[in-house]
């Protein structure tokens, strides 16, 4: 937990979620996209840390992680630059199926 203030995990949690679901909605207009795209990273983002304050790993599992993560960014980042942006949608169709 987190020491004297437990809630803060949750309060962390909710607000990561309203980021992301604030960055989904951002990116349907280009006029907001930019500040889509940065909403919904930082959700990702305070998601990742709270959910790590949560479980307060060890350095063995934070190095685990880390390179789990490290490794699903590295064949995410491969595949995004072999995708012709005319088949985006079916790129996107595919990742969400290993969800």
């Amino acid at each position: 937990m987190s020491g004297k203030f437990p809630e803060i995990d949750a309060a962390a949690a909710t607000l990561s979620g309203l980021l992301c679901i604030g960055g989904i909605g951002g990116l349907s207009s280009q006029s907001t996209a930019r500040l889509g795209a940065a909403s919904g990273q930082a959700g990702v983002a305070l998601g990742i840390a709270s959910t790590l304050g949560h479980l307060s790993p060890t350095m063995g599992q934070t190095a685990s992680m880390a390179g789990m993560m490290a490794a699903g960014g590295a064949v995410g980042h491969y595949i995004g630059h072999r995708v012709e942006p005319t088949s985006l949608p079916q790129t996107v169709a595919a990742f969400h199926s290993l969800v």
